[in-house]
């Protein structure tokens, strides 16, 4: 197994229901911590593929419904899924399956979530 394949793994994992549960990322930058702290297991939330991102060309945003930004998925399950992403539209609806941190005024926010796609045979 690759480094890249083992962070895949630890970043996700596909659940019983045949669902994927990953971690958000970049949640600690541009204001994002205030978003995340209001979030509720169970929300439903929007993924979008980011077309015109500088950094990323497989880039995968997540947002609340309203918009705001929450962060994306982790580089490398972002280029795992963005053909099927990419037959979608660019856009998948999941929801929050877990938000922790926040218990210390220094602690940061964290979140996992859940949506449905086609899972690559490596995740």
């Amino acid at each position: 197994m690759s480094v890249n394949e083992a962070a895949i793994r630890v970043s996700a994992e596909a659940t019983e229901e045949g669902l994927i549960e990953a971690r958000v990322v970049g949640v600690t930058f541009e204001g994002r911590q205030a978003v995340v702290a209001q979030l509720k297991e169970g929300e439903p939330i929007i993924l979008r593929r980011e077309w015109d991102n500088p950094y990323d060309a497989s880039a995968i945003r997540v947002e609340r419904m309203d918009g705001a930004m929450i962060g994306y998925l982790s580089r490398g399950l972002a280029a795992q899924l963005r053909p099927q992403m990419d037959q979608r539209g660019g856009q998948v609806i999941g929801e929050v399956a877990l938000v922790v941190g926040g218990y210390a005024p220094w602690a940061s926010w964290g979140v996992r979530i859940r949506f449905g796609a086609s899972v690559p045979a490596s995740i």
